[in-house]
């Protein structure tokens, strides 16, 4: 009788997140009403967890519950289809997306935009009126790395001077994600109801459907890559490709690149390390040719400058200074990573092993955008770790800052709201770190 009454709750609470996420879409002012972004996501978050709790009690799953999990899968599809129209030709959350189709038009006119600042064609003919004047930092090349200027042209190519073309790549890329999650799940053998952990994620519809941020082109092969990692042998070129692939689109995957290449042994080990390069070398070799050492553009102004949304780097800041905050966070991580890369290292470990990695850098990074998380979901699927997935619904409190921009131009700090973003999240994390040192328990939950 009890699970009669939850599946009719699971599929209230997905109908329900349908309903609030048209809501972030209501026209009101001139101004976007991040007061109403900030509640409305927060209660979608909550019905996600909600969805989730349903979902793990009841084992959903295309076998025992055939109906049901079509329903949802439909149902995931349509909130996207909500969002991808509702948020048609927007960009208020962020407006990186305007330099990512600005640097496809550069590049299809024969521009290298690691040399070339937005700055540099003022006054040109491309220089247009609808994405040229929203441009962020228009002083700085670009710090994004080759395939996601390639991918930019095609964005460009489709849409113009219009937000159309990338937001539409977007959407066709994420749904390949969700499909290759689901072969991740497929192979790992996972419990088949951890699927809605990225399907549902609100992350994922915010950061990447609504405000189309470049990670999720890097997902389908980083997803990909990890799937392939589970067969006996894993080929070990193709993983070398893919990850290759990743990389070129955003620099994070670099991260994951060390602790495969041990993962492998002999030859395999060494095709997996020719098949990365050579690919990298190729993506990179067009814009090489006119930017020499330049071609990292601005990676370094970003690594030495830019802080937003940190914790554990913005109490260092508040302490000790930004300089030594920066030395001692940047320190922590390296600790992290070489442990988590050389010590004990085995096999059967190695997703674990690069959970500890993107997840130190979340903890320690001066800058955490929201879709930087999109990299650990992953993770989370694999492991149903429960701060992290709380920390993918808190972090949308980090648009605080745009209240007072959108009021008079100045990012506006509520400590308030930073606390109750991470003070969840840390709480958690230190609860399952006890468990795990205490007890010795898995990861997973």
């Amino acid at each position: 009788m009890a699970v009669l009454k939850v599946k009719p709750a699971v599929i209230i609470l997905a109908l329900l997140s349908v309903v609030l996420y048209a809501l972030l879409f209501i026209p009101g002012s001139d101004d976007p009403d991040v007061i109403r972004f900030l509640v409305i996501s927060q209660v979608i978050f909550a019905v996600y967890l909600g969805l989730l709790y349903l979902c793990r009690r009841l084992g959903v799953n295309p076998v025992n519950n055939r109906r049901l999990w079509l329903m949802l899968i439909g149902i995931a599809l349509l909130i996207r289809v909500v969002t991808y129209v509702g948020s048609d030709e927007q960009a208020w959350l962020s407006d990186d997306v305007y330099r990512y189709v600005w640097e496809g038009k550069l590049v299809l006119n024969g521009y290298n935009p690691y040399i070339t600042s937005p700055r540099d064609m003022a006054g040109t003919m491309l220089a247009d009126s609808t994405i040229y004047p929203h441009i962020n930092h228009n002083w700085l090349p670009t710090i994004y790395p080759p395939l996601s200027e390639y991918l930019f042209v095609v964005a460009y190519s489709i849409g113009g001077d219009s937000l159309h073309g990338f937001k539409l790549l977007s959407f066709l890329f994420e749904l390949a994600t969700a499909m290759l999650l689901l072969y991740l799940v497929i192979v790992a053998r996972l419990p088949w109801w951890t699927y809605f952990i990225y399907l549902f994620s609100p992350l994922i519809i915010i950061e990447f459907i609504m405000s189309s941020h470049l990670d999720i082109l890097a997902m389908p092969f980083f997803v990909l890559s990890l799937a392939l990692l589970t067969k006996r042998p894993p080929p070990s070129a193709i993983i070398g490709v893919l990850l290759a692939l990743a990389v070129a689109i955003k620099l994070y995957a670099l991260f994951f690149v060390p602790i495969v290449y041990l993962f492998f042994r002999n030859g395999r080990r060494t095709r997996f390390l020719v098949a990365f390069l050579l690919t990298l070398v190729l993506l990179y070799l067009p814009f090489v040719a006119t930017a020499g050492w330049q071609v990292f553009g601005s990676v370094w102004t970003y690594l030495g400058t830019w802080q937003y949304n940190g914790s554990i780097f913005k109490l260092l800041d508040l302490t000790v200074g930004n300089v030594a905050a920066r030395i001692i966070s940047g320190a922590l991580f390296v600790t992290v990573f070489l442990g988590a890369v050389f010590y004990k290292r085995r096999r059967r470990d190695l997703f674990e092993r690069m959970f500890l990695i993107f997840g130190a850098y979340l903890i320690l990074t001066p800058s955490l955008f929201g879709w930087y998380l999109v990299w650990i979901i992953p993770f989370l699927v694999i492991f149903r770790n429960l701060s992290f997935l709380v920390l993918t619904g808190t972090v949308f409190l980090s648009y605080h800052v745009l209240i007072g921009y959108y009021r008079d131009g100045v990012w506006s700090e509520y400590w308030l709201l930073r606390v109750i973003e991470y003070l969840p999240f840390f709480v958690l994390l230190g609860m399952e770190l006890y468990r795990r040192i205490s007890r010795r328990e898995p990861l997973s939950t």
